[in-house]
């Protein structure tokens, strides 16, 4: 890799989660990939952290990628690479939380019309409580039809364009209710299918990824069926 902070992270990638990976190389390894580590200074990670905002991203990223970042140069102060950590002290957006607004069932049902083929996604999303990436990586030998349950022990997420499956975010296995009304349609899309195989996929039988499917089915839907802004976690 290019510079000296660079190289740093790679001596130190065996401690980051992925997303941790994710954010280093989407945001921070672009901007200082080429610096030495000692010509990085306050000012700088200042201007990079208010120009993460001012290109878009939302406050809980910028504050992550400097997290990312800030853990890399304090990992060079233990190692005497530099004398201090430069990011420390940088101010930082502020994170607003908005109350969540739960769709009700007609408003369900109605962006589940508008999702066509992808209405049962959009269901099981709603009636079941599953995160995106626990949909994304059910699979079909955790479908118990009979008792009417669905095993959750996986979850994927997109990092870099490559999937990464692992566990869930609490880190335990769950069994959720599956709706009744769910049963006769995810039982056809199991039809013909090995036991490992996902249960959701896309029409080319490919694992569905959040940024794509939001693009090409959830955000129409969303504006087809008058319902304002909603993201599909």
């Amino acid at each position: 890799m290019g510079g000296p902070v660079a190289r740093g992270a790679d001596s130190g990638q065996a401690e980051h989660p992925v997303p941790a990976l994710g954010l280093f190389r989407t945001h921070v390894l672009p901007a200082w990939g080429s610096h030495r580590l000692a010509d990085v200074t306050h000012a700088e990670v200042a201007r990079w952290v208010a120009e993460l905002r001012a290109n878009g991203s939302a406050p809980a990223t910028v504050r992550q990628a400097h997290r990312v970042f800030s853990l890399l140069l304090a990992l060079a102060v233990r190692d005497g690479r530099i004398p201090r950590n430069p990011a420390d002290r940088v101010p930082l957006p502020r994170v607003t939380r908005q109350e969540p607004r739960f769709l009700s069932r007609e408003e369900v049902e109605r962006l589940a019309e508008a999702a066509g083929a992808d209405g049962d996604v959009i269901r099981l999303l709603a009636h079941a409580g599953l995160r995106f990436g626990e949909l994304a990586a059910l699979r079909v030998r955790r479908v118990d039809f009979p008792r009417r349950r669905l095993t959750i022990a996986e979850s994927v997420t997109e990092v870099a364009g490559r999937l990464e499956f692992g566990t869930p975010k609490t880190h335990r296995r769950r069994s959720v209710p599956l709706p009744a009304a769910l049963v006769g349609p995810l039982s056809a899309r199991c039809a013909d299918t090995l036991g490992d195989a996902l249960l959701l996929t896309t029409s080319a039988g490919t694992a569905l990824r959040l940024r794509n499917w939001r693009r090409a089915v959830f955000d129409p839907a969303v504006r087809e069926a008058g319902l304002g802004r909603r993201h599909p976690t």
